[in-house]
């Protein structure tokens, strides 16, 4: 995530989206990021809770209450109207240009009016979400098979964040009884642990022995007792799969209801920060509670779908919810994938037999190998 933010908050359509658009496909090369508003009260909830920010308003829908909110912090997107308040905002672009004549006059005012920050390079990380409103859909069989692929292109992490994980299965671990002590975090909550005199790195023996493994839930509390335990629990916590890592899921699905928003945010930054992924993919579940918090880190986000009346209604109504709490840009970021039928078939011969299938063809498309 950018360390530098704009709100922007523009009620043309189809001006915002290809503005939004152009800056989100020059992510890389860009030192910004943009969060979209199109109703009023949420963009000043945001301008209240972010001190850090900058505000990008048309001059058509500016108001008292913006610019008292934004304060140093406005730039006008100069449209010619409104032009008695318009004349009130400290900083101004000019709407109708070339995007990239836009981008250019917005990236010299970030380094202007943040001079004390340093831009951070993420180098070639990328979190990519996968998530769907539908059930049935082929979320995780496209998951599975997609970071795969991915792997084939840079060194690629999976965290399953479904309430009930294929993880251990797939991966051949029969879960057991584990020796464990309880861990608890600045959060109040506990989780389970694996005693600590025991993080040291897995024997050839132990490398897929999950008696021996700390899951998702102790990476959350390690993160509050520091940075070395969660780097000897990340180790342990590691599953080799065909070509990538993935963390050892939950075990139970009420933990991932005790996470705050927060917490998601510094887990997601300190496994970057640990180990060299070029792409980390979040398997999302439907009943998430921080799902937007987590949905906001993707710079992509795959949304699989089915070709029928229900799950085309749950799609439009998750873009409903979407705009209605102004995130707009979420929208934008996904993509509907209509995917073919995985195969059914053990879990010993699961790569394999997607592979050499239709719906194996299709997800390396999507990933581009």
């Amino acid at each position: 995530m950018k360390e530098q933010k704009i709100l922007l908050f523009d009620r043309e359509e189809r001006y915002r989206e290809k503005l939004t658009e152009y800056v989100r496909s020059r992510q890389q090369n860009i030192s910004f990021e943009f969060q979209v508003f199109t109703k009023e009260d949420l963009l000043l909830a945001g301008l209240e809770k972010q001190a850090n920010v900058l505000c990008l308003a048309a001059g058509a829908d500016l108001t008292e209450n913006i610019l008292y909110a934004a304060g140093e912090r406005m730039i006008l997107l100069d449209d010619g109207r409104n032009p008695a308040l318009a004349s009130r905002a400290p900083m101004a672009v000019k709407k109708y240009q070339k995007a990239g004549k836009i981008v250019g006059e917005l990236e010299e005012i970030t380094r202007n009016f943040f001079p004390v920050l340093v831009y951070v390079s993420s180098g070639k990380s990328e979190v990519i979400g996968v998530y769907s409103p539908v059930g049935r859909c082929g979320k995780t069989a496209f998951s599975l098979l997609f970071a795969k692929n991915m792997a084939k292109k840079g060194k690629t992490l999976l965290v399953s964040l479904d309430e009930f994980s294929y993880l251990p299965h797939l991966s051949g671990d029969k879960t057991g009884e584990q020796e464990q002590t309880a861990v608890k975090g600045r959060s109040g909550r506990k989780f389970h642990a694996i005693e600590p005199s025991i993080f040291r790195p897995l024997t050839d023996e132990e490398i897929n022995t999950p008696e021996q493994r700390p899951d998702l839930g102790d990476l959350v509390c390690a993160l509050d007792i520091g940075p070395d335990l969660f780097r000897g629990m990340l180790n342990r916590a590691t599953l080799k799969m065909e070509g990538f890592d993935c963390v050892m899921p939950v075990q139970n699905a009420r933990e991932l209801k005790c996470v705050r928003a927060d917490e998601w945010e510094q887990l997601l930054d300190a496994l970057l920060v640990a180990e060299t992924y070029e792409h980390v993919i979040l398997d999302l579940g439907t009943l998430l509670p921080e799902v937007l918090t987590l949905l906001d880190r993707c710079a992509k986000i795959y949304m699989p779908a089915l070709k029928e009346r229900i799950s085309e209604q749950k799609i439009s109504d998750w873009e409903s919810f979407a705009r209605q709490v102004g995130r707009d840009d979420l929208i934008l970021r996904s993509e509907k994938l209509y995917l073919p039928r995985p195969v059914n078939c053990v879990w010993e011969d699961y790569f394999r037999s997607q592979e050499v299938s239709e719906f194996g063809d299709f997800v390396r498309r999507v990933a581009g190998v």
